[in-house]
This record gives C-alpha cells, structure tokens and sequence, in this order.
C-alpha cells in the first residue's frame, strides 16, 4: 500500500504530465541556423509556464532538434535539470543571439535523483538553446559565434476597425422629364 507521499508524489507528476500533453499541442517550431548554415528545428518555451516544462519527461530527443528558451530581457539564467531523462547541450545567448557559453554533456536525472544531485547550470543570456548531448560539439559551436533565428510577432495584432457606414447615396436622375 502506498503511504500519502508517495500518492502527492504521483498525482504531482500526473498533473505536470498533463501540462506537457496540453503545452505540446500549443508549441511554436522555429529554425536555428548554426554557422555554417546548419538547420535545426527547434520548439520555442516562451512564457514561464513552458519554462518550467522545457524537456522533462522526454527519455530521446530527434537528430538536429532542440528547444530555444526566450526570456524577455539578457540576464544571469540558472537551469534545474530536474525530470529531464536525457543528457543535454545548454548554449547560452546574449540578446544579439551570440554564444556566450556552452554547457556540454549537462547530465540528465532519474525519478530517483535526490534534488540535491540534479544537475543546474549558469550563463547569462536572453536565449537558451538546449540540444541532444553531442550536438554542441559536432557542429563546432564556439563562444562568440552568432545564431540566427526568428521568433513570433509579440506586437498585438492591429485592431479590426468596422467599415464606415456608407452614407445614403443621392439619387442622380439622369432622365429627361418630358412634359
């Protein structure tokens, strides 16, 4: 029989299960090219909620994928790695999108992974690009080298203004009246 902690502990990640299926079906894709133009196709994590989800639970990542953090402003950023089943690159970018650091082989946790043993890692950026162990590395990133990559529109979009009225015409009689 399970004790009460054990049934919060479940229903805990439950609830952050269902997040990850509902965040998933909203998700924005865009594309990172590396130098070299390299593509990458990305998930965006844009509002903190999507913060905090990131890349747990996945236990694989695809080839030339990855998911690009973006936070409002360039800042000191700390990255938890809790939940998150497998090794990771963490390629930190100013606001200009050039590296600043490269964490590489950060390494993944387990559901059994004390807190205290979960990997964190540090950077300054407004962008965090988080990728497949390796891939850092295989493509050559380096400190100082530019990404490039577009983001959605966060302008509103414009306001619909209802057409005019159209003011009643004159009537134009263009007949002849005999008399």
């Amino acid at each position: 029989m399970m004790g009460n902690g054990k049934w919060r502990w479940l229903a805990g990640i439950a609830m952050l299960m269902v997040s990850v299926f509902a965040w998933s079906a909203q998700h924005k894709l865009t594309k990172v090219i590396l130098p070299g133009n390299k593509i990458l196709r990305v998930d965006l994590a844009l509002t903190p909620q999507q913060h905090e989800v990131g890349l747990m639970f996945r236990t694989s990542l695809p080839k030339n994928y990855g998911m690009l953090f973006v936070f409002p402003t360039e800042q000191d950023l700390q990255f938890w790695m809790k939940n998150t089943w497998v090794d990771l690159d963490m390629v930190f970018l100013d606001n200009k999108k050039k590296i600043t650091i490269i964490h590489r082989h950060v390494p993944r946790s387990y559901p059994e992974t004390p807190d205290s043993m979960v990997a964190r890692r540090e950077g300054r950026g407004q962008y965090v690009l988080e990728l497949p162990a390796g891939t850092a590395s295989h493509y050559d990133l380096k400190e100082g080298q530019q990404l490039t990559f577009a983001l959605p529109s966060t302008k509103s979009p414009p306001k619909k203004v209802p057409p005019k009225k159209a003011s009643p015409k004159k009537r134009v009689d263009r007949h002849k009246r005999i008399s």
